[in-house]
C-alpha cells in the first residue's frame, strides 16, 4: 500500500501531510541526459502540435468557404507557415510539458533519462510554477527550437550547468531537479530516437 499522500491537480498536498522526499535521488547536472530528454519531448510533441494545427486550418478553411471569404492557400506554403508552426509548436510544447511535470513530476523524455522535478519539500510542482519554469526553459534554453540560435543557447546552458550545477530556471520557486543513474539501454534508446528524429527533420527540409 502506498503511503504517499494524495496530491490535487495543482500539485498541493493535503494540509498536515508532507510527501516523502526521494533520498536516493542525485542532484547532478547530467547535461547530456537533460539534453536528450528535452529534445525527445520536443519531437514527440510534434504529433499533437501538428494535429491541432491541421484541425485549426480545417476549421478556418471550412468557415471561409461557408461564409464566402477569400482564402489564399499560398499562406500554407513556404517560410511563413514554417515560422508560424514553429512558434505554435513551442507554445503547445511549453503548456504540455508544464502539465506533465505538474501531474507526474516528469515527461516521457525525462522519465526515460531518470529525471524528476519536485518542489522544495519533494512534492510535484503546481501548474503555475511548472509553466513558469517551462516558459523560461523554452526561451532561454531552446530559443523556440530555432536552428543555430538554439545551438548557441544550448552551449551557454551546458556551460552554466557544468560550472554552477544548475541553470536559472532550475531555481524557479526553489524546485529540485532530481536525477538517477540509468542503464545503458536507456542511453542507446534515447540516442536512437534523437538521431532518427534529427534525420527526419533534416530530410523534411529538402522536400
Amino acid at each position: 500500500m502506498s503511503i504517499s499522500p494524495d496530491i490535487d491537480v495543482f500539485g498541493e498536498a493535503p494540509e498536515g501531510e508532507r510527501p516523502r522526499i526521494d533520498l536516493t535521488a542525485e542532484h547532478k547536472p547530467r547535461i547530456w541526459a537533460r539534453f536528450l530528454a528535452k529534445w525527445i519531448d520536443f519531437y514527440l510533441c510534434l504529433i499533437p502540435s501538428f494535429a491541432i494545427m491541421m484541425g485549426l486550418i480545417f476549421v478556418c478553411g471550412f468557415v471561409a468557404v461557408l461564409l464566402g471569404w477569400p482564402l489564399d492557400e499560398s499562406i500554407f506554403d513556404g517560410y511563413i507557415f514554417v515560422g508560424v508552426f514553429l512558434v505554435f509548436h513551442a507554445l503547445v510544447f511549453t503548456v504540455l510539458e508544464a502539465f506533465c511535470i505538474s501531474q507526474m513530476g516528469n515527461t516521457p523524455g525525462k522519465a526515460l533519462m531518470g529525471i524528476k522535478i519536485r518542489n522544495i519539500i519533494g512534492s510535484r510542482l503546481s501548474f503555475r510554477s511548472s509553466l513558469k519554469r517551462s516558459t523560461m526553459a523554452m526561451f532561454a534554453g531552446m530559443a523556440l527550437g530555432i536552428p543555430l540560435i538554439s545551438l548557441i543557447t544550448h552551449f551557454i546552458s551546458a556551460r552554466t550547468l557544468s560550472e554552477d550545477g544548475h541553470v536559472f530556471w532550475d531555481r524557479v520557486d526553489s524546485l529540485q531537479y532530481q536525477t538517477k543513474p540509468i542503464g545503458a539501454w536507456r542511453w542507446i534508446f534515447a540516442l536512437v530516437i534523437y538521431i532518427v528524429c534529427r534525420a527526419l527533420e533534416m530530410a523534411m527540409n529538402y522536400l
